[in-house]
């Protein structure tokens, strides 16, 4: 099969998938065609507009005429961008330009589309530049989905004490701005103060974890590596931009190989911790670290079986059968449990035990939420607030001066900040 019968087949193919889709679908279609447009858009103005650069191809005129038949808009060609900004891929020897990436839409929803151009600054290490586009679509009906990615902050920086003392002095400078404000403010507003105080700390110092095996030494050579791209961004001349992009591919190199150490090193490093945490018995820290350098990851989707044992294969029926478990755990009615007998039994002693014990109806005290702040477990994944129980143990006593009024409040007021009243359900085998 030529060259040319293979372009032609991929193309038929790739009509009929989008044939296929509903036309109350958005159809977008992104890639790198290696297609040349132009700006002659004669007898193809329903296609394209003349804002393309460069002259038609070959598989410049396959791509229009498919997407002439599958009624979709070529959106690189509609926005009157400068040259620079529509180029998306650059030769190695810095002259030649074209844009060969594209990004289309169904023309019946050409008006979503606000913008299409390249990111030169940004640097994905490749002879093209990113393409992005704007869409701005009309939802009738948006539900409410739950933010499945958490933030994460690097709590690991607690092991340096600088880490940990700059921490603690940021915390005290945004308390003393806290207390000076109106303390009539209510229990919402109150705890919204104290979660933003952690929270804007949190990213301010330990920032959100990334690859950990990465040295800092190597994040400065990526920024290093950021600042030569936009050298070769910002280049006026052949000359210049030929040395640039020179500078440019030599500070890449050595990123990769900084990278690729840091790699190695990490994995020695954790092949002797799960070795020393083997010999002491420790099967949790061994389990972690093996997981770890496996990299597994979990099926999001775990089976659901009914009260027979027969597996529930659709999302509806799962979701029925965890109504109804929750329904029979949480919703028991106490007073058709059990017989007459045991009941009036339950009640003598309940009785007994309030004459017996006495409550105290005081608000906590600052002793006893120290004290339960010291009970926190870390490593465990943070709430809908964001907050690691590590940040509320790094400085207690100012922790306590911050929780302490609120608390008060809420004991007084008998009423809990809104988030409270929220929790995650996590299905585990």
């Amino acid at each position: 099969m030529t060259e040319k019968n293979k372009k032609e087949e991929f193309y038929q193919q790739l009509s009929e998938t989008i044939t296929t889709v509903k036309k109350r679908d958005v159809i977008i279609v992104m890639g790198d065609m290696n297609a040349k447009l132009g700006p002659n858009n004669e007898g193809l103005e329903h296609v394209m507009r003349r804002h393309g650069i460069g002259n038609m191809n070959e598989n410049g005129e396959l791509f229009s005429e498919l997407y002439a038949n599958c009624d979709l808009i070529i959106g690189g060609t509609v926005f009157p961008h400068k040259t620079c900004h529509k180029v998306s891929w650059v030769s190695p020897d810095n002259i030649t330009e074209n844009q060969t990436d594209h990004i289309e839409i169904s023309k019946r929803f050409r008006r979503s589309l606000l913008g299409v151009r390249n990111k030169r600054g940004v640097d994905i290490c490749s002879d093209h530049h990113l393409m992005i586009a704007n869409f701005r679509l009309k939802i009738l009906a948006a539900r409410k989905k739950f933010e499945t990615r958490r933030k994460k902050y690097n709590v690991q920086k607690f092991l340096k004490p600088s880490i940990r003392e700059e921490f603690k002095l940021e915390l005290k400078n945004r308390f003393s701005v806290l207390s000076t404000q109106n303390e009539d403010t209510n229990i919402e507003a109150s705890w919204k103060a104290i979660k933003n105080v952690y929270i804007e700390t949190s990213e301010k110092i330990l920032g959100f974890r990334e690859k950990e095996w990465i040295s800092e030494e190597t994040w400065k050579k990526i920024e290093t590596r950021k600042l030569a791209k936009e050298n070769v961004n910002r280049s006026k001349t052949r000359q210049q931009k030929t040395s640039a992009q020179t500078q440019y591919l030599e500070i890449n190199k050595r990123v990769k190989r900084s990278i690729s150490k840091d790699k190695r090193n990490w994995v020695n490093e954790q092949a002797k911790q799960a070795e020393e945490a083997e010999r002491k018995g420790d099967r949790k820290e061994l389990y972690n670290i093996t997981r770890k350098l496996s990299q597994r990851k979990f099926r999001m989707n775990r089976p659901v079986k009914n009260k027979s044992g027969m597996l529930l294969t659709t999302q509806e029926e799962q979701l029925k059968r965890w109504e109804e478990h929750f329904s029979e755990i949480f919703n028991k009615d106490d007073n058709k449990t059990g017989s007459e007998q045991e009941m009036r039994n339950v009640k003598e002693n309940n009785n007994k035990n309030e004459n017996e014990t006495e409550v105290n109806l005081d608000p906590s005290t600052k002793t006893e939420i120290k004290l339960a702040l010291t009970q926190l477990k870390n490593r465990k994944a943070v709430g809908l607030d964001y907050v690691n129980p590590e940040v509320l143990e790094v400085d207690l006593e100012i922790t306590v001066e911050m929780l302490y009024p609120l608390l008060e409040k809420i004991w007084k007021e008998e009423k809990i900040p809104e988030e409270w009243e929220k929790g995650l359900t996590i299905k585990i085998p």
